[in-house]
């Protein structure tokens, strides 16, 4: 639903007052933390899910099962972080790109 002029005035007034009153939140908000990139994410989760399913067939060949099991938690939690950072980031790029509705 989309708002109306009143509403669209009145948020962009609290906008400018949380700005005023908050300037180091509106940077914080502004600024993109390039540290934490999704790319980066990403890579760094399926180079978890990697060496995880590597020590999960170390650790079986070993016979070894807390190792299998500490590494199949490495290799889930590292499909995890990669697949929620994609999900994010194509969540990001579709909000960037969507259109307004028509007023």
């Amino acid at each position: 639903m989309p708002l109306s002029d009143h509403e669209q005035k009145i948020l962009q007034s609290l906008e400018k007052d949380l700005s005023i009153q908050f300037p180091l939140l509106e940077k914080k908000m502004k600024r993109s933390d390039t540290r934490f990139r999704p790319s980066f994410i990403v890579g760094t989760g399926i180079l978890c899910t990697v060496v995880g399913l590597a020590f999960v067939i170390i650790g079986l060949g070993i016979g070894s099962v807390l190792l299998s099991v500490i590494a199949f938690v490495v290799m889930g939690a590292g499909s995890y972080f990669a697949s929620r950072s994609v999900a994010l980031a194509r969540l990001r790029r579709h909000l960037q790109h969507a259109q307004p509705p028509p007023a």
